[in-house]
């Protein structure tokens, strides 16, 4: 089960492309992002994740579906449930 800590946006002042993040923590402590880009057509997603705090840069990639990259035109609900399936 994921539950989540925070969420923001990234915006083109920040980055190259326009992002929408939440950030979970799992049953065992440790936090995730699922990150949203959402300049891609369709959108997709990226999870991550996260050590030394959620502003750190220094994160690894959660491979769903087999890829980095994933869940093209997905809801966020279906999202959460492909993250917390690659998890578990």
């Amino acid at each position: 089960m994921l539950t989540e800590v925070n969420r923001y946006l990234v915006t083109r002042d920040q980055a190259t492309n326009r992002h929408s993040v939440r950030v979970f923590t799992t049953e065992q402590g440790n936090m995730v992002a699922l990150d949203q880009t959402l300049d891609g057509v369709p959108p997709f997603f990226y999870a991550y994740h996260i050590r030394d705090g959620i502003s750190s840069v220094v994160h690894k990639p959660i491979m769903v579906d087999g890829s980095q990259c994933w869940g093209d035109g997905l809801t966020w609900p279906q999202a959460i449930q492909k993250l917390t399936e690659a998890l578990a």
